[in-house]
């Protein structure tokens, strides 16, 4: 009979594997190590033992040691008698030692706290035996509800724990789009070929964007606990953040739901309680969205946000009347709506007629005219420095140094380049999106050092190209580049308004021809109809419309026609 406590050598095949380890993944290198010092130096450190029935023991800890001796050949171990015969507590042991042993993975630790709070002990026991705080324990508990998928990806080192973790804290479909979300760029390519997640910081901030909601503004109150039956209420759920801070320490928003789909069939549930009670007092809401229209809209649908206008304080009108939104971003909340299209106080809104609306669209399509006039002037100065640019000014040529400034570039500019030169497009391995860094690499094959210079130049300025730099106080580089190459800016603009305006003119005369055809067409159908021609009489010289209004240029243009540019003769003029 072995004694307790006490080193003693042990054969090998009278000693049997714990069944219960909770070590599932063990490092083929380091094992391969272990068993190389084994044959070497023997077993240094004796593993623990429980006599179990026929002779045989059960190891307690130890189990890699003695696979390592098993691999190594020998015949027998060094170990000690433990005086447990309990299987809780031989378990309890077991557990104990592999967690303090650094290189456990963190399934296998979450799985030892688990069977160690199945023997009985609670999480701070747990926490005070392994030498853990609390929240450690709690946040290595949660990573067992990773789906099948992720818990995977997290065994074969394609995500770390910090990834698992904030995974873990979602729900199971959410889970899959977070884990999927790992591999996604910024612009949704898939990426998941060379194993390379994105950071844990930037994981969070997609789940703070896109799955985990900010629900401070909720259209019920958070200690509701009477809309889904078994349910918490939002105060006391275990999915609130500010609610379980042991498992969401890290985040500093208290007010933020992990569970998107129940806060969802909560606010169904408060709107059908809103309806029903509404009902009851004989008071019924208005149903609407807060959405502007909705395809296929028929009668009986919620009322779309352009036909009401919401009544704010001091905007009472008499057709005020009670709606619940039942569509849209703010559903389940209550507020006074008016869709009286006579209104004297929203009326207007609600008709859609508004001179500031038709001001404003001018006033953008004029803006937008001036940033395509810009953008053509720095076009064409870029193609004139890059004209000048024939000696080499130390700015890099290997490939490496230019793929360096080139990946500076957003994607945007990378297909501006890309188009402008010529480029053929290459797909990404797998066909998401443009690979743009190969198609540079191909065009770099066989360049001069000249051309190596100039798409140099380029590149650096290239984040110029659509802005106007000095009006906000920037420098303007490319205007700087100019200047050093002796290039005339102002001629240049010159020649692009020149050009504009020429082509106005183009557009205004196709457009009038087009105006004349048509009343000319018209008269031949009605000869008692008179087509108006004289400008004074206040007669569009363009369209030929009746509410022409003179302009400084001395043409009579109407509003739909003017574009801050006369289109008889593609002068700038104002009223």
């Amino acid at each position: 009979m072995a004694e307790t406590g006490r080193l003693q050598k042990i054969p090998i095949g009278y000693i049997q594997d714990n069944p219960n380890n909770p070590r599932r993944k063990m490092d083929a290198d380091k094992m391969a190590g272990m068993v190389e010092s084994v044959k070497a130096n023997g077993i240094l450190e004796p593993i623990l033992v429980r006599q179990c029935d026929g002779g045989y023991f059960m190891v307690v800890a130890g189990s890699r040691r003695l696979k390592a001796a098993k691999k190594a050949g020998l015949k027998e171990v060094p170990a000690i008698l433990m005086d447990v015969n309990d299987d809780a507590a031989a378990l309890n042991v077991s557990i104990v030692e592999n967690l303090q042993h650094e290189d456990m993975h963190e399934l296998d630790e979450a799985i030892g706290y688990q069977a160690l709070m199945r023997s009985g002990m609670e999480i701070t026991g747990i926490a005070a035996k392994c030498g853990k705080d609390e929240s450690y324990v709690y946040k290595r508990l949660r990573l067992l509800d990773l789906i099948e998928p992720a818990q995977k990806a997290f065994i074969d080192g394609e995500i770390n724990a910090g990834h698992a973790l904030l995974i873990a804290r979602l729900q199971p479909v959410d889970q899959e789009r977070a884990l999927k979300a790992c591999f996604t760029d910024q612009f949704g390519y898939l990426n998941r070929e060379d194993q390379r997640p994105r950071s844990v910081s930037s994981l969070n901030q997609w789940i703070t964007s896109n799955v985990a909601l900010k629900i401070s503004d909720a259209p019920f109150k958070l200690s509701d606990d009477r809309l889904l039956d078994s349910v918490p209420p939002c105060r006391k759920c275990p999915k609130r953040t500010g609610f379980n801070r042991q498992l969401f320490d890290d985040i500093k928003e208290k007010d933020l739901c992990t569970d998107p789909a129940c806060f969802q069939e909560k606010v169904k549930a408060h709107v059908a309680r809103s309806l029903a009670q509404a009902e009851k007092r004989k008071r019924p809401f208005v149903q609407i969205s807060s959405d502007y229209q909705s395809h296929g809209w028929k009668e009986g649908d919620p009322i779309h946000s352009s036909k009401y206008q919401v009544v704010r304080e001091g905007e009472k009108c008499s057709s005020a009347e009670q709606a619940i939104v039942v569509h849209g971003r703010d559903t389940g909340r209550t507020m006074e709506i008016c869709r009286d299209e006579r209104c004297s106080v929203h009326g207007r809104s609600i008709s859609g007629h508004s001179a500031d609306t038709d001001k404003y669209r001018k006033q953008q399509k004029r803006e937008e005219e001036k940033r395509k006039r810009r953008r053509e002037v720095r076009r064409r100065i870029l193609d004139a420095v890059l004209d000048r640019t024939k000696e080499l000014l130390g700015l890099p040529e290997t490939e490496l140094q230019l793929l360096g400034i080139w990946n500076l570039l957003g994607s945007d500019l990378q297909r501006a380049i890309a188009t402008r030169r010529g480029w053929e497009k290459i797909e990404r391995k797998g066909g998401y999106g443009i690979d743009y860094d190969a198609m540079l690499v191909k065009f770099l094959n066989g360049m001069d050092p000249e051309e190596a210079t100039r798409l140099a130049v380029e590149i650096s300025l290239a984040q110029q190209m659509d802005s106007d730099p000095g009006a906000w106080g920037g420098r303007d580089r490319l205007m700087e580049f100019a200047k050093l190459k002796k290039i005339d800016g102002k001629k240049i603009e010159s020649q692009v308004a020149a050009e504009l305006k020429e082509k106005a003119k183009g557009k205004a005369k196709r457009g009038k021809a087009k105006k004349s055809k048509t009343a000319k067409k018209a008269l031949k159908e009605d000869p008692k109809q008179e087509a108006a021609t004289d400008p004074a009489e206040g007669v569009c010289q363009n369209c030929a419309a009746s509410d022409g209004e003179p302009r400084e240029c001395g043409h009579v243009i109407c509003e739909e026609c003017h574009s801050g540019a006369c289109p008889v003769c593609a002068e700038e003029v104002g009223l």
